[in-house]
């Protein structure tokens, strides 16, 4: 007899053939119920769903002692350990949305009795089958998950610039003043220039200080308009390591005409430093400019001499930052508390009633939180929280 082959086994009785068909029910529940729960734990990853699932089929079959599994996904490849050059193979195809996209092969790599298919039992056929069966609607709910959730990214995203652009909008005014300032030192300082040249003093030292004087206020004039470009364009999220006081300094100018203009006395108390943060500095702008924007207008009927506006940044116990905008405005009704950071619900008579709802999206998406308190004296504080930059690191 050729060494490689096996004789066919003998003829079990009824009662033992019974056990051993419910041996291999068992055997296949048991099999069924781990996919199951690898499934619910894997936390969305197929890559160790199908990494599991291998070696639990591998364990699972009639000769688990020679037997070994492989699951193939498209260009990508999943071995049991125990995989060696099989000798017969069981397959099943993996299908996705009706279509084939891999295969799952139970295999033994030494020579067993024949069975009903091969060395495979029936019960074994019917397992596998249900197995890859299973693992094409896992494919497609993952599949169908990841992509509602790069949806949700982009959608948020989007929302995201629409307020920052809006809340631009809100302060047009305030950008146009910002912005013309310099431009009217310029046009002042060229005048001044002209009547120097004109009364023939063109090398006389005032007129260097005066086109020194036009290449600072150009400078100024350009760097608003860079500031502001950056607040309003389209970009990637880019979360870099950066001091919040800089953050909150790069955007007090812009901040402090509109609530000039507004009436509001707006003051920023800062620390010299504070603990680095790892955040998307263009969006933690974009959160501190809203509340800021809320707090001038939460101010329309407040008394002139009350329209107080404060901005505070410190380090928190444990690391981290803390940012508080405080307003002297109408306060918040009791009846809002719930609402407050709903998408579309707003106060304003003109609010899109976005802009809460996406600023405490950006503080979380940073790891931090966002809330607000009722001051005693009247108006509404908004806080807000970033982790240090190691323990963002981290999450």
């Amino acid at each position: 007899m050729n060494p490689s082959e096996v004789p066919p086994k003998p003829e079990a009785d009824p009662l033992t053939h019974l056990a051993h068909q419910l041996g291999e029910r068992v055997k296949e529940l048991n099999c069924l119920f781990g996919i199951s729960d690898i499934v619910e734990r894997a936390g969305g990853s197929l890559d160790r769903i199908f990494l599991q699932t291998v070696e639990l089929l591998a364990t699972s079959w009639n000769h688990a002692d020679v037997a070994c599994a492989r699951i193939v996904l498209k260009e990508r490849e999943f071995r049991s350990r125990s995989y060696k050059e099989p000798v017969a193979t069981l397959e099943a195809d993996l299908v996705v949305h009706g279509a084939r996209e891999g295969g799952i092969e139970v295999s033994y790599w030494e020579p067993r009795p024949p069975e009903d298919e091969g060395p495979f039992l029936k019960e074994e056929r019917r397992l596998l089958n249900a197995v890859a069966e299973r693992l094409g609607h896992v494919i497609e709910r993952l599949t169908a998950e990841e992509r509602i959730r790069e949806k949700e990214e982009e959608f948020r995203e989007k929302m995201t610039h629409f307020t920052r652009v809006s809340t631009m909008g809100e302060m047009a005014s305030s950008i146009a003043h910002e912005v013309n300032q310099p431009l009217t030192a310029i046009a002042t300082y060229a005048q001044a220039c002209s009547r120097l040249v004109d009364a023939g003093l063109v090398e006389a030292p005032e007129v260097l200080d005066v086109l020194e004087r036009i290449g600072e206020e150009a400078l100024r004039a350009g760097d608003i308009i860079h500031r502001l470009r950056g607040l309003v364009r389209r970009q990637e999220s880019e979360v870099v390591e950066c001091d919040v006081v800089r953050l909150l300094d790069e955007i007090s100018a812009l901040a402090s005409v509109d609530a000039r203009l507004n009436g509001v006395d707006l003051r920023f108390v800062l620390p010299a430093d504070s603990p680095p943060v790892r955040v998307d500095a263009v969006q933690i702008q974009q959160v501190v400019l809203n509340l800021i924007r809320n707090g001038i207008d939460a101010m329309v009927d407040t008394p002139m001499d009350r329209r107080n506006l404060v901005v505070r940044a410190g380090s928190v116990s444990g690391g981290g930052v803390k940012v508080d905008v405080s307003d002297m405005g109408c306060g918040i009704p009791d009846t809002s508390d719930k609402s407050l950071f709903q998408p579309f619900f707003t106060t304003k008579e003109a609010g899109l009633g976005l802009g809460l709802n996406i600023s405490r999206s950006i503080i979380s998406a940073h790891g931090g939180r966002l809330w607000f308190s009722r001051n005693p004296e009247g108006g509404t504080t908004f806080h807000f929280t970033l982790p240090k930059a190691n323990e963002a690191g981290d999450e």
